[in-house]
């Protein structure tokens, strides 16, 4: 019988280190220290299964449209028709160094930003700055040699996805996390090829991934550049912000370094200040109702809950099975720095206010410590061609700038209240011209009855 895989006539290794931009989460399905646990190995060593890495890869490359799906069918695998194996080895990654895990709660909101009765819930992440190794494998058969070509450039393109920051890992991505990079300069990169020389023969066999040596310089010389999808799949919406006066994000935590203990201080990941974009996402998608539901009063035919779910994205059940959206935005978490004042947290004193008498509540005394001024920057990725979404998130900016909309928790206090600096597109400067044409999109597709 035939051997339809065939002898192997090339392999290429690809190892890089990849860290982690933002708060990873990988489930492992336990729940001994919180509802959702960071997959470990019997070591407790946190680690990202190859399963899910190829599958990230896999996406991203189906999300492109110059590639054939037959072809990356034999590149990842195909569960159709002629049933084949993958083309391309991954591995589990291992964290490596020093890596940090922390758990964060996490509540059910309604449409008005009103928790839900009973839906807290908390979850376990791998802190910012973690790292892992990445290490493939692709094997190339004689019977597939007709499509080296068409590997190597999947292949360069994943390394171009991971390189643009176009490539996210684990749950809540759209919710800013799982933001990964690597650094090219770290990039190994052996080929070998048993027909061209007998001697790859010998280095195959006393492979080792610590200390091989790498005969390719760079992911480009894998195929011509021009063969390469420059184009990125999102506009990126960046905006420049100054925090006025204080923000909480509550963390929850017995001591707190310095201080006597502390019911809850500004939430921070790997030791800064951030904010979480899950808190960008609520004040975002409450803003936007507001927003959406005053141009409905304005005689315009608004659809505001189906417009909601398009953006955001949506988890619902229906009678046999759940229905569910994508998100066309991702938004990032941001770390807070020094602005034009230095930031620095205070540890308040404060009282539980009982609402039917007006007065203090037994047993109502806490404490927390807000975080005061400081600047940040907001990131937003839009899916492309969604030019009215961009024109929703600029009128969402100028609320926040207006103090109409606050971020984090107390905003009946004055905490939350931002300034808006600068917003930029795609790396250029949003001006009036161009700030006219995108709420011009939104109004038309509006007037369109969506």
């Amino acid at each position: 019988m035939k051997d339809k895989i065939g002898k192997v006539v090339k392999r290429i290794y690809v190892k890089v280190p990849i860290k982690l931009e933002t708060p990873l989460i990988i489930g492992s399905g336990d729940s001994h220290n919180a509802d959702i646990e960071v997959l470990k190995d019997s070591k407790g060593i946190p680690f990202i299964p190859a399963s899910s890495i190829a599958g990230v890869f896999r996406d991203y490359i189906e999300q492109l449209s110059n590639y054939d799906k037959d072809i990356i069918g034999l590149m990842f695998g195909k569960d159709y028709g002629d049933y084949t194996m993958s083309c391309i080895n991954i591995y589990d990654g291992f964290f490596v160094g020093d890596y940090k895990l922390s758990i964060r709660d996490g509540v059910k909101l309604n449409k008005r930003k009103a928790s839900v009765k009973g839906s807290k819930y908390d979850y376990e992440i791998l802190e910012t700055g973690a790292s892992f190794i990445l290490r493939m494998e692709l094997v190339i058969r004689d019977s597939y040699s007709m499509y080296e070509n068409y590997f190597k450039r999947m292949l360069a393109q994943i390394l171009y996805g991971l390189e643009k920051g176009e490539i996210f890992l684990g749950a809540k991505a759209n919710r800013g996390f799982g933001y990964i990079s690597i650094d090219t300069n770290e990039l190994s990169m052996l080929e070998l090829d048993f027909k061209k020389d007998n001697n790859d023969w010998d280095k195959w066999i006393n492979f080792d991934w610590e200390n091989f040596l790498p005969n390719i310089k760079s992911y480009m010389e894998l195929c011509d550049d021009n063969m390469l999808h420059n184009e990125t799949l999102y506009n990126r919406l960046v905006a420049e912000i100054n925090i006025c006066s204080s923000i909480i994000i509550r963390q929850y935590s017995k001591f707190s370094e310095g201080y006597p203990e502390v019911d809850y201080e500004h939430i921070k990941c790997n030791g800064k200040p951030v904010i979480p974009g899950t808190s960008w996402v609520g004040t975002i998608r409450q803003s936007s109702i507001m927003i959406l539901e005053e141009l409905h009063r304005n005689s315009l035919n608004v659809n505001v809950d189906k417009i909601i779910k398009d953006i955001f994205g949506y988890v619902q059940d229906e009678e046999d099975e759940k229905a569910s959206k994508a998100s066309l935005v991702k938004i990032r978490e941001s770390v807070i720095v020094d602005g034009h004042e230095k930031t620095r947290e205070l540890l308040i004193q404060r009282v539980r206010i009982d609402r039917f008498t007006g007065g203090a509540m037994d047993t109502g005394l806490y404490n927390e410590k807000p975080l005061y001024f400081g600047r940040t920057k907001l990131e937003i990725l839009i899916r492309k061609n969604n030019d009215y979404v961009i024109g929703l998130l600029l009128l969402v900016l100028k609320e926040l700038n207006a103090g109409i909309v606050a971020i984090g928790g107390e905003t009946s206090i004055g905490r939350g209240l931002v300034r808006v600096n600068s917003i930029s597109l795609d790396g250029e400067d949003v001006n009036d011209e161009r700030e006219k044409r995108y709420l011009r999109d939104l109004l038309n597709y509006l007037r369109g009855g969506n």
